[in-house]
């Protein structure tokens, strides 16, 4: 997972492996700053980051079993799992 510098110099760590999606929260990233506002405010995130970390506890808890599986029978079903929790987890800063 790449950490990305902006032409600013600002660092931004992209939590994706996947090129587009690296793009996306680029330029999404970039629109924000532009914008002169980040994307949530403290208190959203304070707000937020509770469930973000269970939400992350139980996607670890369910990728350990299926990164086995991948192992085992060479499938990529940890991917799908992580991509399922990308889109349910929210974006916390």
């Amino acid at each position: 997972m790449p950490t990305v510098t902006l032409s600013d110099g600002t660092n931004v760590f992209i939590d994706s492996n996947d090129p587009e999606e690296i793009k996306r929260k680029v330029a999404s990233f970039q629109q924000r700053k532009s914008e002169g506002r980040s994307s949530t405010s403290t208190l959203a995130n304070i707000g937020k980051a509770p469930f973000a970390g269970v939400i992350g506890a139980v996607q670890g808890a369910v990728t350990l079993p299926t990164t086995g599986l991948d192992l085992l029978f060479n499938t990529d079903v940890t991917d799908g799992v992580n991509e399922f929790f990308e889109t349910v987890k929210p974006d916390v800063e």
